[in-house]
């Protein structure tokens, strides 16, 4: 019976120690030091919970990066409301708008954060942040509008 309840108790706490990714040092254990010098078994955590599928596993994931993206939306909303030129601000919420594959509301804040001061055009051209939104006419019609601006503006300024 002693021996019984000795395995269930081993066994208990694997599983606990599974569960909790935690690893039981061999100078934590009661029994001493590890007689023969072996390192114990680590666990890792499982990424995708057991029976769980991988596709609902990355229809959740994408849902969370969604409502992310949402979020960090609705605080630089908030942070406009304090400083409404904030061109790092704009520059923001036209990254999280084209990670959310809304091509109008992106191109609005580039537009946005380019008449506050954020010149630097081919961020937008190049960065993977842009990339669902890249190919959309409105974003491709404002970047040039945006080029445009950009090479009569420093016309303007060598003929001065």
């Amino acid at each position: 019976m002693k021996r019984q309840l000795l395995m269930f108790a081993i066994a208990l706490l694997c599983c606990l120690t599974a569960l909790h990714g935690d690893v039981v040092r061999p100078e934590e254990n009661s029994a001493g030091p590890n007689p023969r010098n072996k390192v114990p078994y680590t666990y890792k955590q499982r990424s995708t919970p057991v029976g769980a599928s991988v596709g609902v596993q990355r229809d959740r994931s994408a849902e969370a990066k969604r409502q992310k993206y949402l979020d960090a939306v609705d605080g630089y909303l908030a942070r406009l409301q304090d400083d409404s030129d904030n061109k790092h601000t704009l520059y923001k919420l036209a990254v999280n708008y084209a990670l959310l594959n809304e091509p109008e509301l992106a191109a609005h804040y580039v537009t946005q954060s380019y008449l506050n001061g954020y010149r630097n055009l081919k961020r937008f051209e190049k960065s993977k942040k842009f990339r669902l939104v890249r190919d959309a006419p409105v974003f491709i019609n404002t970047l040039e509008s945006l080029k445009a601006m950009q090479t009569g503006i420093s016309s303007q300024q060598q003929q001065r």
